[in-house]
């Protein structure tokens, strides 16, 4: 979002991350453009909105991505001493205006992908190689996990040619390991023998070639305030399933992706690493693991109707969902 913003107006850095999705030359090379922070100017916090309140400028924006259905009150009352929030997605608009935010306070700005990094490849892969599924985001419960592994083990024989691939890290723990983590579940479940691999930690580059070495991407997830590895995924041209709910519906519709919607319900929010037990809240969907394996053998055994609609998801979101769209968005909320 910044280097986009940065194409059409002065930009000052405060605390830059050096983690964005674009290439660390290029980042350097922006932050070189860059003007000295102005305590006049209007400041956009991207990073974490509970600190707005310590930032120069005249009037602060937080950017902020929510999942669940409440706000607990000590975060409600942060976000009310806000100037403005920007959100990335309709749904979480309504959540927030549902738990007490004024409309007016609250904008839709959404996200976006770099279409430099993430685009289709030329050639697929012919028919007849290991089908590969790949899962993207965070360790946690909100991600469905371990309702993703029991649908793939249970869904799939070993001996079947089909893998599942995870690039599943938690950065935000530090005694995680990911195949500690992916063995207990498998024996939690009584799987074992089948093709599941983790992926090691790798630059934004070297995954986008991951995603256009795969065949399908998968995220059966309890709620996403947008779904950035989603959306990087459709700019691939992936056929993807993912849960009908949430913040990713702005982009991931029907007719570009296959929507895990099936028998969704809302349940209680329950993960005590992310979310603490003495807060309410509320609730977010529950994956339906039957119908993901219908799903997932759909996928496999119909791959000309999977790589339609790839494609479809492809164009759209090329046409309409880059980070310069994001930008220009923002400008219109920009306050002068």
């Amino acid at each position: 979002m910044t280097m986009a913003l940065g194409r059409y107006l002065p930009v000052a850095l405060i605390n830059p991350d050096t983690t964005s999705g674009e290439t660390t030359e290029e980042f350097a090379d922006f932050r070189r453009t860059c003007l000295p922070v102005q305590g006049d100017a209007a400041t956009l916090n991207l990073g974490d909105w509970r600190t707005s309140s310590h930032l120069p400028g005249r009037t602060v924006i937080s950017y902020v991505a929510w999942e669940t259905s409440r706000i607990p009150k000590p975060h409600l009352n942060i976000l009310k001493q806000t100037d403005h929030i920007w959100v990335p997605s309709h749904w979480q608009k309504d959540i927030f205006i549902r738990n007490g935010l004024h409309e007016d306070r609250v904008q839709v700005v959404p996200e976006g992908f770099d279409p430099r990094i993430y685009y289709p490849p030329e050639t697929k892969l012919p028919r007849g190689h290991t089908f590969r599924f790949l899962f993207v985001g965070k360790w946690e419960v909100r991600k469905g996990i371990t309702e993703l592994l029991a649908a793939f083990t249970r869904e799939f024989s070993p001996d079947e040619p089909v893998e599942l691939m995870l690039a599943a890290h938690n950065p935000f723990r530090r005694d995680f390991d990911t195949e500690t983590a992916l063995q207990h579940t498998l024996r939690e479940l009584g799987a074992s023998g089948h093709r599941i691999r983790n992926l090691p930690a790798m630059s934004h580059i070297k995954l986008a070639d991951i995603y256009r070495s795969v065949d399908a991407f998968v995220l059966p997830t309890r709620a996403e305030g947008w779904g950035l590895s989603l959306l990087e995924a459709m700019a691939c041209g992936l056929p993807c399933i993912v849960t009908g709910y949430s913040g990713l519906t702005e982009f991931a519709t029907a007719d570009c992706t296959y929507h895990l919607r099936r028998g969704i319900r809302l349940e209680p929010v329950n993960d005590s690493v992310f979310y603490k037990p003495d807060f309410n809240w509320g609730r977010w969907a529950r994956p339906n693991i039957r119908h993901l394996r219908r799903l997932m053998r759909r996928v496999y055994k119909n791959p000309a109707e999977a790589q339609s609609i790839g494609q479809n998801a492809a164009r759209i979101v090329h046409s309409h969902w880059t980070w310069d769209h994001a930008a220009r968005k923002a400008l219109q909320y920009l306050p002068v």
